[in-house]
C-alpha cells in the first residue's frame, strides 16, 4: 500500500471533486483515493512524456556526431521507457540506475538500497545491458561497447550538473 496523504482543496476544487464523486457514486462508485489516483495518472503520462522528451534531447545534443552511440541510446531508451512507465518513474531516473550499474564492470553497489534490492536492481539493469549489447552484435566486454557506454555516461554526467 501507499502512503496516507492529506489533501486540502480550495473551494472551487472541492466542488469539482464533489461533482466527480457524486457522478461515480451514481455509476458504480469510486473511492476518493481512486478518483485522486486517476487524476494523478492522467497528469503523470503527460508530464513524463514531456520530461522524457527533454531528457532525450539533452543527451542527443552531446552525442549527435556519433551515430552508433545515438542508436544504442535509442534502444536503451526504448527499454527503459517501458520500465519507467511500469514503475511510475521517468526515463532519466531509470537511465541513472542503468548507468550506475553498467558504466563499469566493478559498479555493483547502489547507494541507499538494501542488499536484496541492490542485487535485484543490478541484475535487472545488467540484463538490459546484455540485451543491448546483443542487439548490436557486441559482447558486453567488447571495447566498442565500453566506448559507447563511456560516451553516454559522460554526456549524462554533463547534463546532470
Amino acid at each position: 500500500m501507499g502512503k496516507v496523504k492529506s489533501i486540502r482543496f480550495n473551494e472551487q476544487t472541492e466542488r469539482m471533486f464533489n461533482v466527480i464523486k457524486e457522478y461515480y457514486s451514481i455509476r458504480g462508485g469510486k473511492t476518493d483515493s481512486e478518483i485522486i489516483t486517476a487524476g494523478i495518472k492522467a497528469q503523470y503520462n503527460a508530464v513524463v512524456e514531456d520530461l522524457n522528451k527533454y531528457f532525450k534531447e539533452q543527451i542527443n545534443e552531446g552525442i549527435a556526431a556519433d551515430k552508433e552511440v545515438m542508436e544504442v541510446f535509442e534502444r536503451i531508451c526504448d527499454i527503459l521507457e517501458v520500465l519507467s512507465a511500469a514503475k511510475g518513474t521517468t526515463l532519466e531516473y531509470e537511465f541513472d540506475y542503468y548507468m550506475e550499474v553498467c558504466h563499469n564492470e566493478s559498479c555493483h553497489v547502489l547507494e541507499g538500497l538494501e542488499v536484496k534490492e541492490r542485487h535485484d536492481v543490478t541484475e535487472q539493469y545488467r540484463l538490459i545491458f546484455e540485451k543491448i549489447a546483443k542487439m548490436f552484435g557486441k559482447d558486453i566486454m567488447n571495447d566498442e561497447m565500453e566506448r559507447v557506454t563511456n560516451v553516454l555516461y559522460g554526456q549524462f554526467k554533463k547534463i546532470r550538473k
